[in-house]
């Protein structure tokens, strides 16, 4: 199934048929948002017009691939000069066409990518330079195609959910809801009660209020799987024991992480039995000072986050910079790498960040960089209003310079300063 992001009914319908025509099925997306909600993993591409009511084609791209990465796009566009196209590659599109769009190309290139998207592993296509995270991504794509439940290891911010989110993403369930249980934040019986629900007093009748009983075909993603108590440990051993009997009644997929190595979890006390049904398959991402050579690929993946949540357009860094990046042992992981990178957008006016940027926000003071490594400590909303502050300055109060600085339309520039409360922002003279 292909989706095709196209705003202009008329551009859709075509579109659309010619798809079809090439042996594909298609749904039709009228705006970014829409697609970023309706993606699945019955997707196998997507066509994607340039230019989106609310941000533009290449922008969609950027987001669909550190979605699901690996996941073939192609954009269109009325203008057919070479800029746009080679933005577009750069930003990770298998494929450019022009409009009008001849019908053999479109399937051509659609019979092209989608065989990309299957044979990943074959195609020389990597995202990843180690083996390490090759062997990885493979791991990811063999979980993604079964049910059996996934154990992910590693150490603090090593990207745990995210390799939770990916394999949803690329599952069968992908459609259903993934929930995402913090075991860390639950006393005991507060867990006991979210995961099964609660029985009602002297009788073993339960009441299926709990998310692994309320019949959910989506993801259960349980954070931090060494803290739940002997009572939950109990539970999930025998849902599980009632799954095996029932493999085709199989409520939900469980995906459980934690910090703990798998042998100091089995000599910690955790139950062997369980912690064997758990680690099905069992995944663990490396810390980023031992894949010093994917460092340029995360870096990539977080500044198209960063920059979709703030509302501007993709930063470009230098080699001097990428080189700072690839030289340091980052003791924070992602955690770390996402705090520098978000550091250096706000603090620069200008779309390329430089060795100097990111110099100076890995040489912040330790005491700011150990509350910022926590995840969910840093807010996006802030880093939105510091960069939009430097913009106005740089600018003199001038917003439609300060629209091209930041990258984004001038309507954006003063939907922020109307968000921000800086309806009175005025330069102080000196």
């Amino acid at each position: 199934m292909v989706m095709v992001v196209e705003d202009d009914p008329f551009a859709a319908e075509m579109i659309s048929t010619f798809v079809t025509k090439a042996g594909y099925e298609s749904v039709v997306f009228g705006c970014a948002e829409q697609a970023r909600k309706g993606l699945h993993a019955g997707f196998s591409a997507a066509v994607i017009d340039l230019h989106l009511p609310d941000g533009t084609g290449v922008e969609l791209v950027r987001w669909l691939r550190v979605r699901q990465p690996g996941f073939p796009c192609i954009v269109v566009s009325a203008d057919d000069r070479a800029a746009p196209a080679v933005v577009s590659i750069r930003s990770g599109a298998n494929g450019f066409l022009s409009k009008p769009i001849d019908p053999e190309t479109l399937r051509n290139e659609l019979d092209s990518v989608c065989r990309v998207g299957r044979g990943l592993e074959d195609s020389g296509r990597m995202l990843w330079k180690s083996l390490e995270m090759r062997n990885l991504e493979r791991l990811v794509s063999q979980a993604a195609r079964t049910d059996f439940p996934v154990l992910i290891t590693g150490p603090v911010g090593s990207g745990k959910r995210r390799f939770a989110n990916w394999i949803h993403a690329a599952s069968g369930r992908a459609a259903a809801k993934r929930y995402i249980v913090d075991l860390r934040r639950l006393e005991p019986t507060d867990a006991v009660k979210q995961l099964f629900g609660t029985k009602i007093a002297g009788t073993e009748i339960g009441v299926p209020n709990g998310l692994l009983k309320a019949g959910s075909k989506g993801t259960i993603v349980l954070d931090g799987i060494e803290r739940l108590g002997k009572e939950g440990r109990w539970e999930l051993l025998d849902y599980l024991a009632e799954q095996d009997d029932r493999p085709t009644s199989r409520a939900a997929r469980l995906i459980c992480l934690t910090e703990v190595e798998t042998g100091d979890l089995a000599g910690a006390g955790f139950d062997t039995e369980l912690l064997h049904r758990l680690s099905t398959v069992q995944i663990r991402p490396p810390g980023l000072q031992s894949i010093p050579e994917d460092i340029a690929t995360w870096t990539r993946i977080l500044l198209t986050e960063i920059s979709i949540s703030a509302g501007r357009s993709f930063p470009e860094l230098t080699e001097g910079a990428l080189s700072v990046l690839e030289r340091h042992s980052w003791p924070g992981n992602l955690y770390e790498l996402r705090k520098v990178l978000e550091g250096a957008v706000a603090s620069s006016i200008s779309l390329v960040l430089g060795e100097a940027d990111i110099e100076e926000q890995i040489k912040a003071p330790a005491e700011s960089n150990v509350a910022a490594f926590r995840p969910g400590s840093t807010k996006i909303s802030e880093l939105e209003r510091l960069s939009l502050i430097a913009a106005l300055k740089a600018c003199k109060g001038n917003r439609r310079c300060a629209a091209a600085r930041l990258g984004v339309s001038l309507r954006t520039v003063y939907n922020m300063i109307k968000r921000h409360g800086l309806d009175g922002f005025r330069i102080e003279s000196r």
